[in-house]
């Protein structure tokens, strides 16, 4: 199909991401901007062997859902796919989206499905933002960039935290500063209560002190350039849910893999449990977890800094039938190796939190497979406006 081809479609519903999924005679046609149940007028921009892509030109009937954006960049921003969307409709969306993930893999039990929960606020949540540089002839752009690599200049973003936009303003208004950036340069900014702002070009100084945040079981460390997640009260939440766990199942030994700094077997060594072993692969981050669970009680923290899918012989031999796992891996899920060891050890408690729900999806199928059960399944909206959330699952077998 030619681009330019005009069409009236149905919105027939939001896939993970935020595009609304439509057809051009009989073909899936992904257009952004747009809510379930609208007729939208788009434009062919794209064709694929599967599908098209077009953008949204008018809509004759908005949905109620519909909202002016708080953000003037919302248009052009790639960032907040759902910023034309009500946060009550944003959530309902999320939330379908997963249980079609979960679905789509394994049979759900819908006593197994929880509330999700969403974070307090929709803007001024992030307590850190990454922006990029690009010099254009003899003006400096500093803000996100595009999907075509190109970068949108920002000089506020409503999801980051007010004291972030504040450093921003502050840096933006330094011309000093402002000139000596360099094109291809990322620009970091990082909130906590206990250092404020921080802020550092492409990776942190070695010199750098570590970050001090403030979590539900107190004072935890973060090497500055090291994953955290970036929304408190979503934070809060996983560990509400993972102390949950720890209370009704009482494990023998706790073991967290892609522990990042420790976060959740330090909030199990807060709650009293001392048999803590922590996988990690970035070393700094596995430094920081062997230092927060030595703070909260643990004498000597056993702290692997390494891949947790290279530790087949420590995870079968230390997994037991009283063993509480939790895995919190990037995007790309847990790796075929980490997954077959996994469902090949005495393992029955496990917790699984992930950002990525198609390959969250894809694990619980080998889960299930290999005689575990979904229990507990919540969407986390850690990210509103933005097309993606957080899922905590709990599974037993």
């Amino acid at each position: 199909m030619d681009k330019g081809f005009r069409a009236e479609i149905d919105i027939e519903k939001i896939v993970y991401g935020g595009a609304g999924l439509g057809r051009i005679a009989g073909k899936v046609c992904f257009v952004p901007n747009v809510i379930d149940g609208e007729k939208a007028i788009v434009e062919v921009t794209g064709e694929r062997r599967d599908f098209l892509k077009a953008k949204c030109l008018r809509i004759p009937v908005p949905s109620r859902h519909r909202i002016e954006s708080e953000c003037p960049l919302a248009a052009v921003c790639p960032g907040c796919t759902y910023a034309h969307v009500s946060y009550e409709h944003e959530n309902h969306l999320k939330n379908n989206q997963l249980l079609e993930f979960v679905n789509k893999n394994i049979t759900l039990n819908e006593n197994a499905v929880m509330n999700f929960a969403a974070s307090p606020s929709c803007t001024g949540y992030r307590n850190k933002i990454t922006l990029h540089v690009q010099k254009d002839g003899g003006e400096t752009l500093l803000g996100y960039k595009r999907p075509d690599g190109t970068v949108l200049p920002v000089k506020e973003c409503l999801l980051a935290s007010p004291q972030i936009n504040e450093k921003l303003a502050n840096l933006i208004s330094d011309k000093g500063f402002f000139h000596t950036l360099h094109h291809g340069q990322s620009l970091v900014l990082r909130h906590t209560v206990q250092n404020g702002v921080v802020y550092w070009r492409n990776k942190p100084s070695a010199k750098m002190s570590w970050l001090k945040e403030e979590m539900p079981f107190g004072s935890f460390s973060v090497p500055a350039g090291s994953f955290q997640q970036v929304n408190p009260y979503g934070c809060g939440k996983l560990i509400e849910g993972v102390i949950s766990l720890l209370e009704q199942v009482n494990p023998e030994r706790v073991i967290d893999l892609y522990c990042g700094s420790g976060l959740f077997a330090t909030a199990a060594a807060a709650a009293g449990f001392r048999d803590i072993i922590a996988v990690e692969a970035d070393e700094k981050a596995a430094a920081a977890a062997k230092y927060n669970l030595g703070q909260y009680g643990v004498a000597s923290p056993e702290v692997v800094s390494s891949d947790a899918a290279e530790q087949q012989n420590l995870l079968l031999e230390k997994i037991n039938d009283k063993t509480l796992l939790i895995v919190d891996p990037p995007r790309s899920g847990l790796h075929k190796k980490l997954r077959k060891i996994l469902t090949s050890s005495r393992l029955k408690h496990l917790i699984y939190i992930s950002c990525s729900p198609d390959t969250l999806g894809r694990d619980l199928l080998e889960f299930d497979k290999a005689g575990f059960r979904l229990e507990k399944v919540q969407m986390i909206n850690m990210f509103p406006r933005t097309g993606h959330f957080e899922t905590f699952t709990y599974l037993t077998r």
